[in-house]
């Protein structure tokens, strides 16, 4: 056991004599490891808990399945729109996703209710009592803290000095729309590049289309996010169809919409599911793309990408290939060499490489 892991123990501890263990009606995670996250509703659990769980993440409810079944559930709001008593919640990464899930919180609780919310100071934590009236520090131990707010509790930050334009305006249900290539994308806050295209994205669609590059009959985007690689491409080649997948609950609905809205939805499925799962190992693809997530909040985490590749290779076709781009220090042309014998470097700037392995 690591030292983080340790400490978040020795929080996770401390828990039932800061808040009302057995009044907690949901708990929300969407952040933390699989061990952490045992470990908490394992606290929980002895404490008295007997509500809901509601995981961001596939990975996260998988995980969480064997130890409270029947009461895991796979959604991105809090009490995933059901009245809450208490709710203890994790924060979000990212201001605007915190701010999002935690007014969806203070919506969903009752009058005498509280939300709970804990993290670290990496992740944001330190700020809430600043943007948000009514709050208090309930249990503080290392890197941790848990903060409580009020059912009345308001959001008090001033704005920041941006432009209208950097900051798309959400909708009532939080989500947002930006434009890649004339399309529209379905985005929200907590999704990677959720203001707009990002330049890697952009730079492997430079690429297969400098190339020609034919997907073939079934193409799996992995680590799909907003939709935005399979849209694109959806577009350009109307005979392949697409599998996005992600374990992101946000990316999910996010890519469905964006397909529903470029009228793509037949031509494609979106899936939850941890890296290459159940539902992907049963198929077989022509070629697979991703733009992969190496952070996990604000941890920078390479297992799932490496895991990724390695099973990745398992459900790629004979001469199929196997599209990556990340920024350049990752190395994934070394990761894919250990499992692929034709791998190359198709394009290289000072910030990204995109890398093609062929089977």
């Amino acid at each position: 056991m690591n030292p983080t892991e340790r400490a978040s123990q020795r929080f996770f501890a401390g828990l039932s004599q800061a808040c009302p263990v057995d009044s907690i009606s949901h708990i929300y995670l969407n952040n933390l490891i699989i061990t952490q996250s045992r470990s908490l509703i394992d606290v929980m659990l002895e404490a008295g808990f007997n509500g809901t769980v509601v995981a961001a993440r596939a990975s996260i409810a998988d995980q969480l399945q064997s130890i409270h079944p029947d009461s895991v559930l796979l959604n991105d709001h809090p009490s995933n729109h059901e009245p809450a008593d208490h709710i203890l919640l994790e924060l979000n990464q990212g201001r605007e996703a915190a701010r999002t899930t935690i007014e969806d919180a203070l919506t969903a609780i009752s009058k005498g209710g509280r939300v709970w919310i804990f993290g670290s100071q990496e992740s944001g934590i330190l700020s809430i009592s600043k943007r948000f009236s009514q709050s208090k520090t309930a249990l503080y131990k290392g890197h941790l803290r848990l903060v409580s707010l009020a059912k009345t509790s308001q959001y008090q930050e001033k704005p920041r000095k941006k432009t209208a334009a950097t900051i798309p305006v959400l909708d009532s249900e939080g989500f947002c729309q930006f434009t890649c290539r004339d399309l529209p994308i379905t985005s929200r806050p907590g999704l990677f590049s959720w203001q707009g295209a990002d330049p890697a994205s952009l730079l492997l669609l430079d690429a297969m289309a400098k190339l020609e590059f034919d997907p073939g009959p079934q193409v799996l985007d992995w680590g799909c996010g907003t939709g935005l690689l399979s849209a694109v491409l959806a577009k350009r080649w109307p005979n392949s169809f697409f599998t996005l997948s992600d374990d992101l609950w946000s990316a999910v609905r996010c890519a469905k919409l964006t397909m529903s809205q470029n009228q793509l939805a037949e031509r494609s499925r979106v899936i939850a599911e941890d890296g290459i799962g159940p539902i992907l190992s049963q198929q077989k693809f022509s070629t697979i793309i991703s733009n992969p997530p190496f952070h996990r909040g604000v941890r920078t985490d390479s297992t799932a990408v490496e895991t990724f590749i390695k099973k990745g290779v398992e459900v790629l076709e004979k001469g199929g290939s196997l599209w990556l781009v990340g920024n350049s220090f990752l190395n994934y042309s070394q990761q894919l060499s250990k499992h692929l014998q034709h791998v190359e470097t198709v394009v290289e700037n000072s910030k990204f490489s995109i890398i093609r392995g062929r089977r």
